[in-house]
């Protein structure tokens, strides 16, 4: 392999420089202590099929969500599987 045309070290090719950022770079830290996911309903795709996506106010503001409506669960009575004195 010989030296590097660029750094001149033994066995090693470093090639040119490069204009590309590391994924790792562009992710940008945010608190979120202070922003709290809500859970949003969101059109995706050319198809516009409807998913539910937790985002934050802003990002479901850019994306023109409106927030999910949770239906309201009844409680199921237990069924009672003993027999009553009637029943007897």
């Amino acid at each position: 392999m010989g030296t590097c045309k660029v750094c001149g070290a033994a066995h090693a090719s470093c090639g040119p420089r490069t204009t590309t950022v590391p994924v790792d770079l562009r992710i940008e830290s945010q608190e979120h202590n202070d922003m709290a996911l809500k859970k949003y309903v969101v059109r995706v795709g050319r198809h516009n099929v409807e998913t539910v996506m937790k985002l934050t106010p802003d990002e479901a503001k850019r994306l023109g969500a409106k927030e999910h409506q949770t239906p309201a669960n009844k409680a199921r009575q237990p069924k009672n599987k003993s027999r009553t004195a009637t029943e007897k």
